[in-house]
């Protein structure tokens, strides 16, 4: 295990060496067997992985108690997940046990103020853990994207319905979605609506 004074000392240090002595640190402890191993166990534990699995998934977590990863699953089995469910999702995106449940919860409000259901947002759960890439997009960001979309002549309800059939609609930069929308709507004579 690391000594604190070497800790503070990377974690101090802003040299270009340091950071990488500070990546090597935090590798160091996600392959540490005593955190791997609590990790593994739990994954085994509460949702019935293979050892095998577990051991796999636990590469991409680290935590030393279970409280984190417990408020995340009881987050989901409160907006109605089963936990089939919520393991489909941790196989697909184990990181999402990291994520603190205040920012789910203001996630999870923003869609259903936009008129998402519960199974609106599972399936859009499944899609984000398919891509996980998508997961950064904040409020703003697709404010922006929405906003491309209008200037096309679509309304924001059409965007929605949209993105509930097509959930890449949004995953695009704002760029690409105005390119592809002249494309269609001015090359290939397309309405601007979506069916």
């Amino acid at each position: 295990m690391l000594s604190r004074k070497v800790i503070s000392y990377l974690l101090f240090y802003n040299e270009p060496s340091s950071i990488s002595r500070l990546s090597n640190a935090l590798r160091f402890f996600k392959t540490c067997p005593q955190f791997q191993s609590f990790t593994a166990s739990y994954l085994i534990n509460k949702f019935g992985f293979s050892q095998e699995s577990a051991l796999k998934l636990s590469k991409y977590l680290l935590f030393k108690t279970s409280q984190k990863p417990d408020s995340v699953i009881s987050f989901f089995e409160e907006k109605g997940f089963s936990k089939t469910q919520t393991k489909t999702l941790v196989t697909k995106s184990p990181t999402i046990l990291s994520h603190s449940v205040k920012t789910l919860s203001a996630k999870w409000d923003f869609f259903l103020s936009r008129g998402f259901s519960s199974p609106d947002l599972a399936k859009y759960l499944n899609h984000l853990t398919s891509n996980p890439e998508q997961t950064n997009h904040n409020k703003s960001n697709w404010e922006s994207k929405f906003d491309v979309y209008k200037n096309w002549g679509l309304s924001e309800k059409q965007i929605w319905e949209a993105f509930l059939k097509y959930p890449r609609v949004i995953s695009a930069s704002e760029e690409k979605i105005a390119k592809t929308m002249e494309f269609l709507v001015n090359t290939m004579g397309i309405q601007n609506s979506i069916s």
